[in-house]
């Protein structure tokens, strides 16, 4: 939503059109969706670090899988 209400200010105000090529994101739907709304031809690239930090997680709370 962030992302598409920059895009409107941007259009709307200084009547400048962002090229978004490429679109730094963590690992979540909603910011996919707004960003794909508003920039159909931008690349998103993940934050492989946060990716690896829920695995981790997730990992700790499963009992099967937990590394002590």
């Amino acid at each position: 939503v962030l992302v598409c209400l920059g895009f409107f200010l941007c259009n709307t105000l200084v009547n400048t059109k962002l090229n978004i090529t490429k679109f730094y994101s963590n690992f979540e739907i909603a910011t996919y969706k707004s960003a794909f709304k508003c920039f159909p031809t931008c690349q998103i690239i993940c934050c492989v670090f946060h990716l690896v930090q829920n695995w981790f997680k997730k990992i700790q709370q499963n009992t099967v899988l937990h590394i002590t």
